[in-house]
C-alpha cells in the first residue's frame, strides 16, 4: 500500500498557527499515514502517561510486532521517529527469567536504561538511518519533505527491516546487528541480550551458539551489568534458567 500524496495539506498548516494546532495537525499527519498501513495505536496506562505516541502492526501477541514511537519536540514542533519489534511472550519469558532467584543477586548494580512497562524495549532511530539532519519530521529547514521521507521510512525500513521480522530466528538477528542505527549503547544490553537468549533458545540454538553471539557485545553488555557479575555469569545464568539446567 502506497502512502498518500498529502504535501499540500500539511504545507497549509506548517506556517501561521498556533502551536498546539500545528503539533495536533503535523501528529494527524504522520500518524495518518501509518494507521492507512495498518497500524494500530497503542493504548496502555504506561503509554497514556506520556506525551509521546506509540503504534503497533498487529495485536497477535504470538508474533514479532512492528512498533513506531512519535516523540514530540516541542523546540521544533516535529517529531522523532523511532522504530523497533517486539514478541509480547519473549518479552515476558525475559522478564520471569530476571526476576529468577539465583538471577536477581546479578542484577544488584544494573540499572535499566528502560521502562519495564514499555511497549518496546529496543527502539532505533529512523533519523539516524535515514540521515536526517535534525533527526524529526518534519524537517524544520524543508517542511515540504514531510511525504518523502514517511515514503522513505515506509520502504527503506518498514519493508526492508522491521516487517521482515517473522519468526523468532529473525527476531533474534535483528537485535544482533550492530551497525547505525542499531549500535547496543542506544539500548539497554541487558534486555536486549535477554531477548536474544530467549529468541534464539526457542530457535534450536545450541547455548554455546548463543554465547558466541552474543560475545562480541561482552563490552556492552558488562558495562550495563556494572561491578556484580560479568558476562559469562549474566548469559549463562540466563541460560541456564532458560533450559532448567546448568550451563556446561
Amino acid at each position: 500500500m502506497h502512502l498518500r500524496n498529502e504535501t499540500s495539506r500539511f504545507t497549509l498548516t506548517s506556517r501561521h498557527v498556533p502551536v498546539a494546532e500545528k503539533k495536533d495537525r503535523t501528529l494527524t499527519i504522520i500518524r495518518d499515514r501509518f494507521l492507512a498501513l495498518g497500524y494500530q495505536s497503542i493504548r496502555t496506562k504506561w503509554v497514556s502517561d506520556r506525551r509521546d505516541t506509540w503504534l503497533r502492526s498487529t495485536a497477535d501477541s504470538a508474533k514479532p510486532a512492528v512498533i513506531i514511537s512519535l516523540d514530540y519536540k516541542p523546540t521544533w514542533r516535529a517529531y522523532g521517529v523511532a522504530l523497533g519489534v517486539v514478541q509480547d511472550d519473549i518479552i515476558a519469558r525475559v522478564r520471569s527469567l530476571l526476576d529468577e532467584p539465583r538471577i536477581k543477586p546479578l542484577l544488584t548494580s544494573w540499572r535499566s536504561a528502560r521502562a519495564i512497562d514499555a511497549p518496546c524495549w529496543n527502539l532505533f532511530d529512523a533519523g539516524r538511518a535515514l540521515d536526517w539532519k535534525y533527526l524529526m519530521l518534519p524537517d524544520p529547514d524543508n517542511e515540504l519533505s514531510l511525504e518523502r521521507e514517511l515514503e522513505r521510512v515506509r520502504v527503506d525500513l518498514l519493508e526492508s527491516v522491521f516487517e521482515k521480522v517473522t519468526d523468532d530466528l529473525t527476531y533474534a538477528q535483528l537485535l544482533l546487528r550492530s551497525e547505525k542505527p542499531f549500535e547496543w549503547w542506544i539500548t539497554d544490553p541487558v534486555l536486549r541480550a535477554g531477548e536474544v537468549i530467549v529468541a534464539l533458545r526457542r530457535s534450536s540454538y545450541p547455548a554455546q551458539e548463543v554465547v558466541s553471539a552474543l560475545a562480541k557485545f561482552r563490552g556492552e553488555i558488562e558495562r550495563a551489568l556494572g561491578q556484580q557479575c560479568n558476562f559469562e555469569e549474566f548469559v549463562g545464568g540466563l541460560l541456564a534458567e532458560d533450559r532448567g539446567q546448568v550451563l556446561h
